[in-house]
């Protein structure tokens, strides 16, 4: 997921005069890529029918907000931009969206998408997504970063599959293993709202995310450190999902059903952009454009 405040584009007077910054979202891809060799993911080339191997290294045009009237799907983004925003937006240096979206293969997973985006070198985004094979009732994995001068969004969280009021089985063998490191970083969820921005999870996305969610906006080194933090939180997620892998079980059929159809059911309402407003995606698509947005959907949900 994109976190939509972040695709406010700043003139150039906005950015900090002090040192300058730089995006740690390498850091974070490289750590999950050597984290997740265990998987001995492999490379897939498509996916749903969509063909990824141009995807795997692009650099496009900036959108700066237009929309092509011919492209396949439009997620609702207006034809043009409001006065002030088209503004910001002249002054921006640069005029490419650059980036990679690759899709893996793995034993007991659907798919392991990884997603980096480059945005006029100055928004970074990362998504990382694991989705378990239908036989296999592991918890649906989001790791998201997305950066730019003035601000860092994340949002960490295994989302179950199953009703865990009911299935009490469930919450203890594929979410509560998330605990000891919930409790090691639940300090960033306390911290306060970054100015003039709050995070907004719609009810939807509140509905479907565990316990152990953890997601906030922060200055970029405030506290200091925060950013290395935010990696390390990742990676240790992603390592106890990497163990609850290794142990996950075949499950019968009929316990699987429910599980599945909720399953397809959190894929939708990420592939829609369920909110009532339309723009949980738009906003995005203002500036990857609609063909771009569509294919960054489909590989990541």
């Amino acid at each position: 997921m994109i976190d939509e405040g972040l695709f406010k584009l700043f003139p150039e007077d906005d950015e900090p005069k002090t040192s300058p910054w730089q995006s740690v979202s390498k850091e974070l891809m490289n750590a999950v890529q050597e984290t997740f060799k265990p998987f001995e993911a492999v490379v897939m080339d498509e996916y749903e029918g969509m063909d990824l191997t141009s995807l795997r290294s692009f650099e496009n045009s900036l959108e700066k907000g237009f929309v092509d009237p011919h492209a396949k799907k439009s997620y609702g983004a207006p034809p043009s931009l409001d006065k002030k925003e088209a503004e910001s937006i002249s002054q921006l240096k640069g005029n490419v969206i650059k980036g990679s979206i690759t899709c893996y293969g793995a034993k007991k997973l659907e798919k392991i998408s990884l997603v980096q985006l480059e945005l006029v070198e100055k928004y970074y985004g990362n998504i990382i997504t694991i989705w378990p094979a239908d036989e296999y009732a592991l918890p649906i994995l989001i790791i998201s970063m997305d950066e730019n001068p003035s601000a860092t969004h994340f949002f960490v969280d295994c989302m179950s599959l199953a009703d865990c009021v009911t299935d009490f089985a469930y919450l203890e063998n594929y979410l509560d293993p998330l605990e000891p490191a919930w409790k090691k970083y639940k300090f960033i969820r306390d911290l306060p709202n970054f100015p003039d921005y709050e995070v907004n999870l719609y009810s939807w996305m509140r509905t479907i995310t565990s316990p152990y969610l953890i997601t906030r906006r922060v200055p970029p080194n405030n506290p200091k450190g925060i950013r290395g933090d935010l990696i390390r939180l990742g990676v240790d997620y992603l390592n106890i999902y990497l163990d609850m892998w290794k142990n996950a079980k075949l499950h019968d059929q009929q316990y699987m059903n429910s599980l599945n159809q909720r399953k397809a059911t959190i894929r939708e309402h990420f592939r829609t952009g369920k909110d009532p407003e339309g723009n949980f995606w738009w906003k995005g698509e203002r500036y990857l454009g609609p063909d771009l947005t569509q294919s960054l959907i489909v590989a990541s949900y």
